[in-house]
């Protein structure tokens, strides 16, 4: 029945962003703290960063485009290589940064192959269930190199 369809398709939107959410968040805190750490200007741009990924789940949720959340999503991955090759390193431990892209592009590759994923696997594990924990994984890196590292011009 209608009614019993929009509330099923609202609620589905509801969840969908609060899924995208907390992933935004995630993204645009990266992208400012590694702005911050080879640039100096990541807490400057933080506010800007984390109001730009709050708008694109926002745009998502009003018009169904999910590009702007597409470039959120993307922009870290797309500028971390760029940024541990241009700025000088304050911290050891820049390899991790790399690891934990793998994983994220690990994650992403399992994302776009869900379904064939779910088929080859005997409708065993989803791309879906793989790229949680590819994206787990990643965070698991990160939160390792945090762990580990130290600034460059302080003794071990």
């Amino acid at each position: 029945s209608p009614p019993s369809s929009f509330s099923s398709s609202f609620l589905l939107n509801i969840q969908q962003i609060w899924d995208r959410l907390p992933m935004t968040f995630a993204f645009t805190s990266l992208t400012g703290i590694i702005i911050q750490e080879h640039a100096g200007v990541g807490l400057i741009s933080m506010p800007f960063l984390v109001f730009a990924g709050i708008w694109s789940v926002w745009y998502w949720a009003k018009t169904d485009d999910l590009r702007p959340y597409a470039f959120i999503q993307g922009f870290p991955m797309l500028t971390l290589p760029f940024f541990l090759a241009l700025f000088p390193a304050r911290f050891n431990g820049r390899e991790y940064y790399l690891f934990g892209l793998a994983w994220y592009g690990i994650a992403r590759i399992t994302e776009i192959n869900d379904k064939e994923i779910f088929r080859w696997t005997a409708r065993t594990v989803s791309g879906h269930t793989l790229k949680h924990l590819a994206a787990a994984l990643a965070l698991c890196v990160i939160t390792r190199m945090l762990m580990v590292r130290h600034r460059i011009d302080e003794p071990v």
